[in-house]
């Protein structure tokens, strides 16, 4: 699922340094919540928008899929507030509606009771799974862009926000370095490697700080998590990761019917050097599984995370984003910071949120106007 974008470039294109995708709530859509959020939502202290506070942030705002929620029992229509902040001229907000009486309206997957997010639960599964697959997808494009995951800040408010925590548990496999990249591809590749511990003492000192560089942990510049919730939690980082059946390796997105995947040697022919190469491959695809996953875990581990909520929040209780904050820290997050609000409803803190938002982008190292 290829998803639509609405892009705001940095005010000098030359000086591209970072990428921030934002990810709308439900029954939103990408160009109403780039005004809010790059044009009314003002640094109080600079008095000045977002998109003018970060002059060399590249902007991507995908836009969720139309779909008609699961039918209620007894009911005829779809009544679950939206998630915008009332510009949205979405489908649910002009009136258009199907034809079985469901108004389609854009959602990253669907839920049952915005009241009880535990209800129904398991209808969340299958569009979670579709989005993320397009978000991780959109987030190795724009790493590449900009030079990097390290570059790429993941956010998202209400269910936009939801969806982007489980974007960030499916990394493993995306903005791979080119030196990752050789790791994948080199059958003598161990997954214990820790070669560079024991290079030589008399390495000059460009060496050293060059292979400092490349022991930096894989990681986004960050995750900022905006009323929103964890869809399946209470589980570990891997059993939260496999609730939704994603692959691991992000490749099997593009090629699901590749036939490492499922290899059986006993459903080959009785060729030994064919029987070999074949499990050859496997216990390569295998190994490069298993590397992926953990960097997959540490990505998670070092990427730092902000989580807003607001306490007068009526659609998300605050409840749930205390839980999201937990669920990252018992992932192995290092760095999650929790900020709540006494108002501003499912939304930015008018008064605190924006200049928490900034503090944490620039404490990140992306560029401040002056």
């Amino acid at each position: 699922m290829e998803l639509g974008q609405l892009v705001v470039q940095p005010l000098d294109p030359k000086q591209h340094t970072h990428t921030v995708i934002f990810l709308h709530g439900r029954g939103d859509t990408s160009s109403s919540a780039a005004e809010a959020l790059l044009r009314r939502a003002r640094d109080t202290r600079r008095r000045r928008p977002l998109v003018d506070v970060f002059p060399t942030v590249r902007w991507v705002m995908p836009q969720a899929p139309e779909a008609a929620a699961a039918r209620r029992s007894g009911s005829e229509t779809e009544s679950e507030p939206d998630e915008s902040d009332g510009s949205s001229s979405s489908s649910a907000a002009d009136g258009r509606g199907s034809a079985n009486g469901i108004t389609p309206t854009s959602r990253w997957f669907d839920v049952w009771n915005v009241l009880d997010m535990s209800d129904m639960e398991e209808l969340q599964a299958p569009g979670l799974r579709d989005s993320v697959a397009s978000v991780r997808r959109l987030v190795d494009a724009e790493a590449g862009k900009v030079g990097g995951l390290r570059r790429v800040l993941l956010s998202g408010v209400g269910q936009g926000g939801a969806a982007a925590v489980h974007t960030l548990l499916h990394l493993g496999g995306v903005g791979l370095t080119e030196e990752e990249e050789a790791k994948d591809d080199d059958d003598d590749s161990d997954e214990d490697e820790e070669e560079d511990d024991d290079e030589d003492d008399d390495d000059d000192v460009a060496q050293i700080v060059s292979r400092q560089k490349k022991k930096q942990p894989a990681r986004l510049c960050g995750l900022v998590c905006l009323s929103c919730w964890l869809p399946f939690p209470g589980g570990s980082l891997e059993e939260t990761r496999e609730v939704i059946g994603l692959a691991t390796d992000y490749d099997d997105d593009e090629d699901p019917n590749n036939d490492d995947i499922f290899y059986d040697a006993s459903s080959h022919d009785n060729n030994p050097a064919k029987r070999e190469e074949n499990a050859a491959a496997a216990d390569r695809r295998q190994r490069r599984l298993r590397r992926r996953q953990r960097r997959g875990d540490e990505i998670v581990r070092s990427t730092p995370a902000l989580v807003g909520h607001c306490a007068d929040d009526p659609l998300v209780f605050p409840e749930y984003g205390r839980q999201l904050r937990d669920a990252l820290r018992g992932f192995g997050a290092a760095d999650v910071r929790w900020a709540e609000y006494p108002d501003g409803g499912h939304w930015l803190s008018t008064r605190r949120g924006v200049d928490d938002v900034v503090d944490f982008l620039a404490s990140q190292g992306v560029p401040v106007a002056e």
